[in-house]
């Protein structure tokens, strides 16, 4: 077969050894192999040679030096056949991480015609972001490491409020490595995982809680925000009135030594406005009839738990209610009797603890009953004329009332 060299390019978050170099042998190789981890820039670091000819599957080459890579740095891993491989196409179309060890997007899966059965050549060209199945056998330098402590977190959130949710509303927000300490000088302290309960995130993402959704960086830098569609959140009706979401998180130091710790948040309540919930009919009444409407405690709602509302009434307009009409706030009560027909507007108004108000406007008309024709009965009345010398006396005038004996039902 023809003489190639295939390879991975790959970098590692902490320093550490490499001790040798692995790969998927074809069980058509039957020729010996070499192993070589260069940099980036083709320079070898370190060689080794395999020397089993009828193996095949995984196989592994030690290095007789291990050879200390640096941190964030990256390197090739290859080994030489004599034509025989295994190899998948369009796998590093995406960076690959395991560990401490990730194989990059750009330009990984690397080959090169040329080289022998005792010296390789350093692989520099790609072809549909093939996987050779090549990897290096890796020990992080991190035997005098110190583990690092992760400190819970606290966080402090509050749900809107006013009316319709309009008003107000904190996200809670901080970083949850600020608190938390490494010994080890240089260390550089990062998040590696987050959970809910038995719910892993994905770091940069919205991971759900009860309450509210947590968005946890690699940084450590969060944000979360309370869920306003959340019916116990609802509920809170001020500060004091809390409920709380506890997520975990995992960070690591630079040798890949990590701590856990809870990041829990506070949500605190705030007031909501009550709400017109069934709009009131007009309500009918007459004159001279005593008239009576209990306003239901189903007109208005109010999401917040424990709230109470008090209730006044006007007309509708502002203006004081009609002379002949009352309203008992405490038991929500109209009375009175109509002395006038009409169409009387009335607003109620429902305030809750914290002052937020809502209103309606409905109508009370009042009819005039039916009219009964009066009687009207004769009259008689008695008068005389004068006499004497030129009518000088007498003479009487009659008088009365023509009512006084006519009659009416009504």
């Amino acid at each position: 077969g023809q003489q190639l060299e295939l390879g991975v390019k790959f970098t590692s978050n902490v320093a550490g050894d490499v001790t040798g170099i692995r790969f998927y042998r074809s069980a058509n190789d039957n020729g010996q192999n070499v192993v070589d981890l260069w940099t980036a820039t083709g320079t070898k670091l370190a060689t080794a040679t395999f020397t089993n000819t009828t193996a095949s599957g995984w196989q592994t080459a030690n290095f007789t030096t291990p050879f200390t890579i640096a941190a964030n740095t990256t390197y090739v891993a290859s080994y030489h056949t004599t034509g025989a491989y295994v190899a998948t196409a369009n796998f590093f179309t995406t960076a690959v991480t395991s560990g401490p060890l990730t194989a990059t997007a750009t330009g990984n899966g690397v080959y090169r015609y040329g080289g022998s059965a005792t010296a390789g050549i350093f692989p520099n060209a790609t072809f549909s972001a093939t996987n050779y199945w090549a990897d290096v056998v890796f020990r992080p330098s991190n035997a005098n490491n110190t583990t690092p402590t992760a400190v819970a977190d606290a966080g402090n959130a509050t749900e809107k409020g006013g009316v319709a949710n309009g008003s107000g509303g904190v996200v809670a927000s901080g970083n949850v490595l600020t608190n938390d300490t490494d010994p080890d000088a240089g260390d550089t302290k990062t998040v590696s995982a987050v959970s809910f309960g038995a719910t892993s995130g994905t770091l940069g993402s919205a991971l759900n809680g009860t309450y509210g959704s947590l968005v946890l960086n690699a940084s450590g830098t969060y944000s979360y925000a309370v869920n306003e569609t959340n019916a116990a959140v609802q509920a809170l009706r001020q500060s004091t009135n809390t409920l709380s979401d506890v997520f975990s998180y995992t960070m690591r130091d630079t040798a890949g030594a990590t701590a856990s710790a809870n990041l829990t948040v506070t949500i605190h309540g705030a007031n909501d406005a009550p709400v017109l919930a069934v709009q009131t009919t007009t309500q009918n009444a007459a004159v001279g009839s005593a008239f009576s409407y209990v306003l239901p405690t189903t007109t208005f709602t109010d999401v917040d738990s424990g709230e109470t509302l008090a209730y006044a009434a006007t007309a509708a307009d502002g203006t004081a209610l009609p002379a002949w009409l009352s309203f008992n706030a405490s038991t929500r009560t109209f009375s009175g009797t109509p002395t006038t027909g009409g169409t009387y507007g009335v607003k109620v108004t429902a305030t809750d603890l914290g002052g937020l108000a809502a209103n309606e406007t409905f109508n009370i008309a009042v009819s005039v009953p039916g009219n009964t024709t009066p009687t009207a009965v004769a009259d008689a009345g008695d008068a005389t004329e004068k006499g004497g010398v030129a009518n000088g006396s007498g003479g009487v005038v009659a008088s009365g009332n023509v009512l006084t004996n006519d009659t009416d039902p009504d």
